[in-house]
């Protein structure tokens, strides 16, 4: 007797991997696929009938299918053997909708958010242990408008006209705001995959950035497979969510103009905005008789942010229409993406500082130095290899 039904044969059973049936289904949905999707990534016969057997508890997959179950779903081997509790929730702060209501997220940004958790809860243990004291301005808002907030961040990381000036591009910017957010105690991670795996990119779609609002290790994360001058937009972005004691993740937006008293996005969009391109500095500067293109091509340089944020700024405040404006930012995240994708990267120990920090890497490589840190737990912090925490901590040492 065969079939899905079928009593299994001891020969078949030592063969067999008792997954769990409930299990496996959740880790479908979870990663976003229905039967058909799921079937479509496996190399076997029939996929789709198998899938709905083994989902159903009536067949199971041999071992080698049950791995590459694991691996297509994302999920731990043994956790496909364990109750559907044991994958984690995917639900996570979502600032992008009113009332910071939450919603699933794909498996890629739920590993990426989990992971920067990790990393701020260790820097967390670490600054408290050292009496380090509480940054002031995570909270400091409770009732401002976005002129206001703009002006406290720009103090806070010390920016000013002779900043852009000494900048020649927005990528250079973008670093000089980094440092500056870094030594105002903020964890800054940026990173365009989960961990180093270049085969698993963040979806610019789905997110730019997240916060993590914490008095004693404030963290945002910017995602970097997003355009240069997007990046900076998104790190003041999520610098304005630390400030208002927001804590999720957001899709900060040069494109969609929304309600400033009912979107905290919005809010946080407005305050961006006016921090990289000042209300009166833009409209002293404005050509009218100009086209949207050309301005934005002049006072781009001026600013160290890209067309995009010049384009959003000035339809804000009424410098240009709708249709010329839509078609503007059309084309240039066209162009801008395209871009993103066709540069190369640096070496792989910028990488890994890029992706966690220069304040986390500092920190774990000093305490390995120290002793005060197992490599093995340094290598999980950093998620790389100890050869590569082993360069890390050499390259620290030749730079003191």
């Amino acid at each position: 007797m065969s079939g899905p039904g079928a009593e299994p044969s001891e020969k078949s059973s030592m063969t067999e991997a008792h997954i769990n049936p409930l299990t496996l289904k959740a880790a479908r949905k979870r990663a976003g696929l229905d039967v058909a999707g799921l079937a479509e990534k496996l190399t076997v016969a029939h996929a789709a009938d198998k899938v709905r057997a083994w989902e159903a508890g009536t067949a199971r997959p041999t071992f080698p299918q049950a791995r590459t179950l694991a691996s297509v779903l994302r999920v731990p081997f043994a956790a496909l053997f364990l109750e559907p509790a044991t994958l984690g929730s995917q639900d996570l702060p979502d600032l992008r909708t009113t009332g910071g209501r939450s919603r699933a997220f794909s498996v890629d940004l739920g590993e990426v958010y989990r992971d920067a958790l990790r990393k701020q809860a260790w820097v967390r243990e670490v600054r408290e242990h050292e009496g380090v004291s509480k940054v002031a301005f995570v909270g400091a808002w409770r009732r401002a408008t976005p002129a206001q907030g703009a002006r406290a961040i720009e103090k806070l990381l010390g920016i000013s006209d002779g900043d852009r000036a000494q900048c020649a591009t927005p990528d250079q910017f973008l670093r000089v705001l980094v440092r500056r957010a870094e030594d105002a105690g903020i964890l800054v991670l940026r990173s365009a995959t989960v961990g180093s795996n270049n085969h698993r990119p963040l979806d610019v779609e789905e997110f730019r950035g997240f916060a993590i609002a914490d008095d004693v290790a404030p963290l945002v994360f910017v995602n970097t497979a997003d355009a240069k001058a997007a990046q900076v937009f998104t790190l003041i972005h999520e610098i304005a969510h630390l400030w208002r004691d927001e804590t999720g993740i957001s899709q900060p937006s040069l494109e969609v103009v929304r309600a400033l008293d009912t979107d905290a996005e919005a809010f946080c969009d407005a305050v961006a905005a006016e921090l990289l391109v000042p209300q009166k500095q833009l409209e002293a500067q404005w050509n009218a008789n100009g086209d949207l293109s050309n301005n934005c091509d002049e006072l781009r340089r001026r600013f160290k942010v890209s067309g995009m944020v010049i384009a959003r700024r000035a339809f804000d405040l009424g410098l240009v229409k709708k249709t010329e404006y839509r078609a503007f930012m059309a084309e240039q995240m066209k162009l801008a993406r395209a871009k993103a994708r066709g540069t190369g990267g640096p070496e792989f120990t910028t990488m890994v500082r890029l992706k966690n920090g220069s304040v986390v890497t500092d920190m774990v490589t000093r305490a390995v130095r120290g002793g005060e840190l197992l490599w093995r737990e340094a290598s999980q912090l950093l998620g790389v290899t100890p050869r590569i925490v082993a360069q890390l901590v050499e390259q620290q040492s030749g730079s003191t």
